[in-house]
């Protein structure tokens, strides 16, 4: 009888739910005088939003920033950060605060939502894979925490997300031996249905 697998997946919904949730970022303000929205650079009119100090955006929905922290959280994995910076960049627009925060901008995360949780099943996916080859290979080696392949630890990894469309799956085991590759990729085949 084989162990229950170590890494937890989610439903696909939960994901989509947790990235459409993702809070804006700021407070709104009423402008005193002209001032230019920092992402779209119109006039911002009635009512604009404060994302952080010296910045300020419309409170058009294309506008809207979150936070970096907002975004990682809706991706958890034993491996930290499943959705780095740089891949972050590749499909939304990064700010960078002068206080050292980072916001994102919100729609095309929203837009690119099934995709990200897409992309972050097949990471589990992977990474459960991964586990189960380390643990029928070397067990006792395994038992005390030693690995021969590191598995893949971003989204990044196993898919290229694009800024509009599906995502293009990356096959991980490309640089590992051609028998350890086909065992994986035999064991991610049977962890995915």
């Amino acid at each position: 009888m084989r162990p229950p697998p170590t890494i937890p997946l989610p439903d696909l919904s939960v994901i989509v739910a947790r990235i459409e949730a993702l809070p804006v970022a700021g407070v709104t303000f009423t402008p005193k005088r002209p001032l230019a929205c920092g992402m779209c650079r119109r006039r911002i009119g009635v009512q604009g939003r404060i994302p952080g100090a010296g910045y300020v955006t419309c409170d058009d929905t294309a506008c809207a920033l979150t936070t970096f922290t907002a975004l990682s959280t809706c991706f958890p994995g034993p491996y930290g950060l499943a959705l780095t910076r740089a891949s972050a960049a590749g499909f939304t627009r990064i700010v960078d605060l002068p206080d050292g925060r980072v916001l994102l901008q919100r729609a095309p995360l929203i837009r690119q939502a099934k995709a990200l949780s897409t992309g972050y099943r097949m990471l589990l996916h992977w990474q459960r894979a991964f586990d189960r080859w380390e643990r029928e290979t070397d067990s006792e080696g395994y038992a005390k925490g030693k690995v021969h392949v590191l598995p893949p630890r971003r989204i990044g990894d196993v898919a290229a997300i694009r800024t509009t469309g599906e995502l293009v799956p990356v096959d991980p085991t490309l640089k590992l031996s051609e028998e350890a590759a086909r065992t994986l990729r035999l064991l991610y085949e049977e962890i995915g249905k």
